[in-house]
């Protein structure tokens, strides 16, 4: 009784045994439309992050809508087949959702900055970003990627009415669809987004299931059908060609030179304008008020920034006469390298290596950021490297290591705050070398760094391993930096008296280092057997940075 739909069914595709053709081509079906959908999944996060960036709740919030959404057009799909098993539907339906993941490129940042604005502070933004991307995610992708839902369920009826038994048409439906999802896997993270851009990205799954669905529509449709679905097809190769490589937002109050995705994130260079003192700034994903790099037009230091703490590192090591060795993990666009060599190179001299996991942001270092042999020329870079794998392996041991690197603009990531980590730059230190590293500390006004739970954890965290920590508050910044030191004695003292006699050397660098010798500014931290250590098990650093943004939600720096 349930195969007879009388005409609803769509004889001419639909009866058993009209033929192998048509079953490849609906496992054909399948194939691509499960490629389609991983890549659609894995590019949404590439096409949200210049407004939403790419932390952990973003991903969830991706996530989630995709399950909810191929949920929903699983359950629909089964109905539908089973009172409509019609070829012609099915192909309008896989058209439809092309259409739609073709529009999705071009609507995300008219969307996006409706819900937040591209110069709100990150600590007033932080709410909004997560909840933004998901109704972002539902509004671009939910109906879409409900329709391509549908596609499975749907094949596996049509394979049926085809004489396949259901069994074996629902396996080989779901296993064309799994290996479809593999190249859907792969394509966007290795080849597409970094080569073309998540944009382009999502035009080609557009068009992929444009042209899978003309088939079925030439067959069996009307000619409006035919002429309307090939109309798509040209519509949509002709966006591919334009959007080729192309950046997505604009440079938010300054001059965008440079945008384009890479394997890892969305990489531009904004320049500011000249009434803003013309600095070149390197913004990753969202942007917003936050730069991973900075170069100010004829000067060295940044005016008070956090990368200009980092040169008190020399003078903070126990002296010697060789050159200093030091270890930069999170390079970035090379800010630090290229105050650090104005200061310490010739005398006493410098070497220096420098990690940084995406060879794209050193690629506009050396274009828009003077990362040159000239300005660095004791620099050895080592691109598309993690700074943790790279420093065990490392065979060196350094007089300085310094640790700046963010996975997104608000986590460091966690393997670089536990335990074993700090273990590990303690074995790379030379005695009496020093360590710092750079944690975003939100605040209003006068608030102890301890207070917050991410300095609070990576502190006493540090202070397991090397005795004590001394923290440093940027001023105007919201930025902490921790210096902690080897010593064969295992307290970690720094001696500041010390600094204060060599800063004398450097005029530029006095006031930072009176700065850092006030007992009102600098806070050391004994390591405290009962406050929390991070470790390679546990280390929430997601969950304590939405924490401290929250409490400090609707403040400005």
């Amino acid at each position: 009784m349930t195969e007879n739909h009388d005409s609803r069914i769509d004889v001419s595709t639909a009866r058993p045994g009209s033929g192998r053709g048509r079953a490849v081509y609906l496992w054909s079906l399948a194939f691509v439309c499960g490629a389609a959908t991983m890549m659609v999944e894995l590019t949404i996060v590439r096409l949200l992050a210049p407004f939403f960036g790419q932390t952990v709740f973003v991903w969830t919030n991706i996530i989630g809508v995709v399950l909810a959404a191929l949920s929903l057009g699983y359950f629909v799909g089964g109905r539908l087949a089973d009172r409509y098993p019609s070829q012609r539907l099915l192909s309008s339906i896989i058209l439809a959702a092309g259409l739609g993941i073709a529009a999705a490129p071009f609507l995300a940042q008219p969307f996006a900055r409706f819900l937040i604005a591209e110069d709100l502070p990150l600590q007033q933004a932080f709410d909004l970003l997560n909840r933004s991307s998901f109704a972002v995610t539902c509004m671009l992708f939910g109906l879409p990627l409900a329709l391509l839902g549908v596609v499975s369920p749907f094949v596996v009826k049509l394979i049926h009415l085809q004489g396949t038994t259901v069994g074996r048409g629902a396996g080989s439906v779901y296993a064309l669809s799994t290996i479809g999802s593999l190249f859907g896997t792969f394509l966007p993270t290795h080849f597409l987004v970094p080569a073309y851009g998540a944009r382009t990205t999502l035009l080609i799954a557009a068009t992929a299931l444009t042209a899978i669905a003309l088939p079925g529509l030439w067959r069996n449709g009307r000619r409006g059908a035919r002429v309307g679905s090939t109309a798509a097809l040209g519509v949509l190769l002709s966006l591919v060609a334009m959007t080729w490589s192309q950046g997505v937002v604009d440079g938010g109050g300054g001059t965008l030179l440079f945008a384009r995705d890479s394997a890892y994130q969305y990489v531009r260079v904004v320049e500011r304008p000249p009434e803003e003192g013309g600095a070149i700034e390197l913004k990753l994903n969202e942007g917003l008020d936050s730069f991973h790099s900075v170069l100010v037009p004829n000067q060295i230091l940044t005016g008070g920034l956090y990368y200009d703490y980092f040169n008190l590192m020399p003078l903070l090591r126990d002296k010697t006469e060789a050159p200093i060795r030091g270890l930069i993990i999170g390079l970035a666009a090379g800010t630090v390298s290229r105050q650090l060599h104005h200061f310490f190179d010739p005398e006493p001299g410098l070497e220096l290596e420098g990690v940084e996991i995406d060879p794209l942001t050193v690629e506009v270092g050396q274009r828009y950021f003077d990362l040159s042999p000239a300005s660095h020329p004791h620099l050895r870079i080592i691109p598309d490297q993690d700074g943790r794998i790279f420093l065990e392996h490392s065979p060196s041991r350094y007089d300085l290591i310094v640790i700046d690197a963010y996975a997104q603009q608000v986590y460091i990531p966690f393997h670089l705050v536990s335990r074993e980590f700090f273990e590990e730059t303690r074995e790379h230190l030379v005695p009496g070398g020093i360590g710092a590293m750079n944690v975003g500390f939100y605040r209003t006004g006068p608030v102890e760094p301890m207070s917050d739970p991410v300095v609070a954890g990576i502190a006493n965290t540090a202070a397991s391993t090397f005795g004590r920590v001394h923290l440093v508050p940027v001023e105007n910044s919201r930025n902490v930096i921790l210096f902690f030191r080897r010593d064969d004695i295992g307290t970690g003292e720094i001696d500041l008296e010390a600094l204060s006699r060599g800063a004398s050397d450097y005029p530029e660098l006095a006031s930072m280092a009176q700065y850092f010798t006030r007992s009102s500014t600098v806070r050391t931290h004994i390591f405290d057997p009962g406050l929390p250590v991070f470790t390679d098990d546990w280390a929430p650093i997601e969950r304590l940075s939405e924490a401290s943004l929250k409490r400090q939600s609707g403040t400005v720096q």
